[in-house]
């Protein structure tokens, strides 16, 4: 899988919000942090794998919680597949390397305000 870095990275009312734009094969590989986040696919669609589960995600797909302490990887199985991580502003840790992917924003507490489901 090619890693990526956030086409958008920003923060807007405690949320921090990363936006990547992917092709097929792109995405976020195998990785691990202390913090819970969102991820919703918002266009194209993308797999969410995480230890014995794995969701394909569309722009139709509810928005799932990524658990914190928890490995997963994200990819897209499309060209032009935009795919969002959000997480709670206050929590970051940048460049926190897992395995062979960096971790470039990772962010907990959005369980909070987080109505989605768990993958």
């Amino acid at each position: 899988m090619i890693t990526l870095a956030p086409r958008h990275s920003f923060t807007y009312e405690g949320a921090q919000l990363n936006v990547y734009h992917a092709n097929m094969g792109e995405g976020l590989p195998r990785h691990e942090h202390a913090y819970s986040h969102a991820t919703m696919c918002n266009a194209g669609s993308c797999i969410v794998r995480k230890e014995g589960k794995e969701l394909v995600m569309t722009k139709d797909t509810q928005p799932v919680n990524l658990i914190a302490g928890e490995w997963h990887e994200i990819e897209a199985l499309e060209d032009g597949t935009v795919f969002v991580n959000v997480f709670a502003a206050g929590n970051t840790s940048t460049g926190l390397v897992a395995g062979n992917a960096t971790v470039l924003a990772c962010v907990g507490s959005a369980q909070i305000l987080f109505t989605g489901c768990e993958l």
